[in-house]
């Protein structure tokens, strides 16, 4: 085995172990998602079957309903995460990213809103990127090293996050507390408090 020498090294082992484990995670949902798909076609197809030949009100008819129902959630849950984390970049060298998800109180998915990373700084925050939530309410921000390695030898950046409607509204700033010293993956669950819908009157 190679002998590790320096801090560089060490990252970018650490940088390929998380590839690797990314990568296998990604692979075992992909397997898992097509096994309970087959699963729930299996169930449905029995709950069909039985349907056929059992009264509507038969415990063993209401049974194989349930379970194919159960089973056609959990595909469809698989299926969606598999998605996410497909839309999840891959990082170069000198690469950071900011990840998160953003939804309302009452439950409904953020999409469609603007995010905006900072490094907060003792005169000017600077801006590391700016996205837009997608149609899981996920964002990703990737930035590079230079965007807030100056001339005070900053080597990690003190992070917050805002977001905003298309309308310019700012919906949620996170200054305090920040994210002092962040790594080069940092993730935010971000909760936004329901907005009530104006409705125009008919007539």
């Amino acid at each position: 085995m190679a002998e590790i020498k320096n801090s560089g090294q060490i990252e970018a082992l650490l940088g390929k172990i998380l590839v690797t484990a990314e990568n296998s995670q990604k692979t075992g949902y992909q397997l898992m998602s097509e096994r309970k798909a087959k699963k729930a076609l299996r169930r449905k197809a029995v709950a069909e079957r039985l349907a056929q030949s059992l009264a509507p009100e038969d415990p063993r008819l209401k049974m194989a309903k349930i379970q194919a129902g159960r089973a056609i959630e959990t595909a469809a849950a698989l299926k969606q995460r598999v998605t996410r984390l497909k839309k999840k970049p891959k990082l170069g060298k000198n690469d950071w990213m900011v990840s998160g998800n953003v939804h309302y109180d009452d439950g409904r998915t953020a999409t469609g809103l603007i995010v905006q990373v900072f490094d907060k700084d003792l005169k000017f925050d600077d801006l590391l990127g700016k996205t837009t939530t997608d149609d899981f309410g996920d964002f990703y921000i990737v930035y590079d090293t230079c965007r807030f390695d100056d001339e005070w030898g900053n080597k990690q950046p003190d992070l917050y996050i805002q977001i905003s409607d298309n309308a310019g509204n700012i919906l949620a700033k996170n200054t305090e507390p920040l994210r002092v010293n962040a790594g080069h993956t940092e993730y935010f669950q971000v909760v936004i408090a329901s907005r009530k819908i104006k409705r125009t009157p008919v007539g």
